[in-house]
């Protein structure tokens, strides 16, 4: 897994105006080629909005935000709030990415 790879989709999704463009018109081709490349769990989860993926995958909640803010992928700012609070209450893995530590007490 790249964390690093989700989160700069994330960045040029808020930041580039032509990158939002693509990711709006062609999802899926946009994903596949961006440099660093996803692996195939990456691209699949961040196409279907599975928050919950990509943050037990260590993707960063605060550039995941800026998906639901642009409206890609199907979410959009409650959606992105409502998918993370379900994840965290249904996944261990994904309360671990997001408050480290508090399992080990």
């Amino acid at each position: 897994m790249s964390a690093y790879a989700i989160n700069k989709v994330c960045w040029l999704a808020n930041q580039d105006d032509g990158f939002r463009q693509r990711l709006a018109v062609d999802p899926d081709r946009t994903l596949r080629r961006c440099v660093p490349a996803l692996q195939e769990d990456e691209r699949i989860a961040l196409l279907e909005g599975d928050i919950g993926a990509l943050v037990a995958f260590g993707a960063s909640r605060y550039l995941l935000a800026s998906l639901g803010r642009r409206r890609l992928f199907g979410l959009d700012a409650h959606s992105f709030r409502e998918r993370l609070r379900s994840a965290c209450a249904s996944s261990a893995a994904v309360r671990d990415a997001m408050y480290p530590g508090l399992s080990d007490h």
